[in-house]
């Protein structure tokens, strides 16, 4: 049985050595922004055609974000301007000004 040079279980010494150069830059998650990335995820997946071996196509994350996206591409949600939207407080119709009970 043969195996291949660069197996996608991750088990080749030029993978954990792109993968601790990846991760030794940053621990901040591509996919969600915060800290504390564990793995590493291929920014155009391995089954789409992206390279396993290159830097430019890898990104820390964290374990559970990278399962969510799984062999998608990723693609960041568009951020809505801060323009477009009220910028005075909105009360329901509903609401009353109620101050502290004092009938305990």
């Amino acid at each position: 049985m043969t195996t291949s040079p660069t197996p996608r279980n991750g088990s080749t010494w030029a993978w954990r050595k792109l993968r601790a150069r990846v991760l030794a830059k940053s621990d901040v998650c591509h996919l969600c922004g915060r800290p504390g990335a564990d793995e590493v995820d291929h920014v155009i997946p391995i089954a789409r055609g992206g390279a396993l071996l290159d830097e430019a196509n890898c990104r820390p994350a964290h374990r559970s974000c990278n399962r969510r996206k799984g062999a998608k591409l990723y693609v960041p949600a568009p951020r809505s301007s801060r323009s477009s939207r009220s910028t005075s407080p909105t009360r329901s119709s509903t609401a009353k000004d109620v101050g502290p009970s004092r009938d305990w």
